[in-house]
């Protein structure tokens, strides 16, 4: 979708430098999206700066030939994606400490009103430091007035009811089904569990399937127990803690409203 520079600004600020590849920034509705994420993010870190877990956009737009840029901080360390690759899975410790910095993140966002919509593994980075970042809140959507007035960044109106936002092995029957007024804090949480279950179990919720049937699979199935796939341990026992596997379970339910709140 783009590539990414090293750059240097006229003051000297180090910074990753994200262009759009040519044929995506001529599509209205990528290119919008793409730009969204740095005031959405920005505006939350004002009206939140002691959340750790916000990388700091420095700039945004477009050149005059065309070229759409994001300049944000120098992040050091990997994506959750490139550590789950490597690993298969992660530890159960590594997991809970993983899950509890996202949540701090979405605390604040959800009590601003923004819900992140695209939470997976390839939007969580893992600092050298330790450090959890949530990325591209590209797909947010601002439920708060004032804040998407702050930021400058209306709700994306080109999608309309039947067409499904976020990453399909990762996505809550809500967003499978395109109910774009049904998406709220507790698809995030859905998010974060399919994340959880994807790092525990070693496979996503509903397997290898084929993007049509996987939809399908999203819109009208509810996820299997984590206990049912987790790795298990000597003697045969599932590997994972039962009380895990149920909060696992409940982030994961087909009906929002058997979700945590």
């Amino acid at each position: 979708m783009a590539s990414v520079f090293f750059g240097r600004r006229a003051d000297g600020c180090v910074a990753a430098v994200k262009v759009l590849h040519a044929e995506l920034a001529s599509i209205d509705e990528v290119r919008k999206r793409f730009l969204r994420e740095g005031p959405i993010g920005n505006a939350l870190a004002a009206v939140a700066p002691l959340c750790e877990g916000l990388p700091q956009v420095l700039e945004s737009g477009a050149t005059d030939d065309g070229a759409v840029y994001m300049a944000m901080e120098m992040l050091e360390g990997e994506t959750v994606f490139d550590r789950m690759v490597r690993h298969g899975t992660l530890p159960v410790g590594q997991v809970i400490a993983l899950a509890e910095r996202v949540l701090d993140v979405l605390i604040v966002a959800h009590e601003h009103g923004i819900v992140h919509r695209d939470l997976k593994p390839e939007n969580l980075h893992i600092g050298n430091d330790g450090r959890v970042r949530v990325l591209d809140f590209g797909l947010a959507r601002v439920l708060d007035p004032l804040l998407e007035d702050v930021a400058g960044v209306p709700e994306m109106t080109t999608t309309s009811t039947g067409v499904s936002i976020g990453t399909d092995d990762y996505m809550a029957p809500e967003q499978a089904l395109g109910l774009i007024r049904e998406i709220d804090g507790r698809t995030d949480l859905f998010g974060l569990g399919a994340t959880m279950f994807r790092l525990l179990a070693g496979r996503t919720i509903h397997g290898n399937l084929d993007e049509a049937r996987l939809l399908i699979a999203v819109a009208t199935e509810k996820a299997p127990p984590l206990a049912q796939h987790a790795p298990t341990a000597p003697p045969g026992l599932c590997a994972v803690p039962p009380g895990l596997c149920a909060v696992v379970d409940r982030a994961l339910a087909f009906l929002k409203q058997e979700r945590y709140p």
